[in-house]
């Protein structure tokens, strides 16, 4: 490492090996990579980029992110992202949290709203064919961490999709006024399974 002026001194936390670079002492501690901060300006942005292809019809490099590997009976590393959202104006600078989560067995976990900003629109796909689908789950006041099936496009070999409502709830369409015209009752009461034309 150096300054731009002094001497280059070799750090024993830092190697470059065969186009690996390592850094970080041997312990578990936090290793950060962090561009400079600006002064009395917006931050710079840092960029991490895979290679650039060359020649004709060539593929460019991907970039790859891993969570670090467990051992024995415990899992990798999940990829955790952080923000922030504005606060009040003035120079206090902005508490980091977690936004999304990218788990071990590659569920993504975010805190907002999944937004598809495709010109012609957006898709969820899902490879679940022969009985799998896409399950709509939410938790409950009491269990916040405990997740329940509430909806799910189920799918069989050689069958149209099937939309199911689960858990007693209930299938409500509404018109272009946002006013309810048809309700399909799915909670245990009076008017369960029976459908109401407005």
């Amino acid at each position: 490492t150096g300054n731009g002026t002094s001497a280059i001194q070799s750090e024993t936390s830092l190697t470059y090996d065969s186009e690996t670079l390592t850094i970080g002492e041997n312990d578990d501690g936090e290793v950060t990579i962090k561009r400079s901060p600006a002064t009395s300006s917006n931050g710079g942005k840092l960029y991490i980029q895979a290679g650039n292809a060359t020649g004709d019809d060539k593929i460019g490099g991907d970039l790859e992110l891993y969570g670090g590997a467990g051992t024995g009976d415990k899992s990798g590393g999940s990829i955790i992202f952080y923000s922030h959202e504005g606060g009040n104006s003035g120079s206090t600078q902005g508490t980091f949290t977690e936004c999304a989560t990218l788990g071990p067995s590659g569920n993504l976990s975010i805190d907002g709203n999944l937004k598809l900003n495709g010109t012609n629109g957006g898709s969820i796909q899902s490879k679940g064919y022969d009985g799998g689908g896409i399950t709509f789950s939410t938790n409950t006041s009491t269990t916040p961490n405990d997740f329940v099936p509430r909806a799910r496009i189920s799918n069989t070999s050689g069958a149209q999709a099937t939309l199911e409502l689960l858990k007693g709830c209930n299938l409500k369409i509404y018109n272009y006024s946002e006013n309810e015209i048809v309700s399909i009752a799915g909670a245990p009461q009076a008017d369960e399974g029976r459908i109401k034309s407005f």
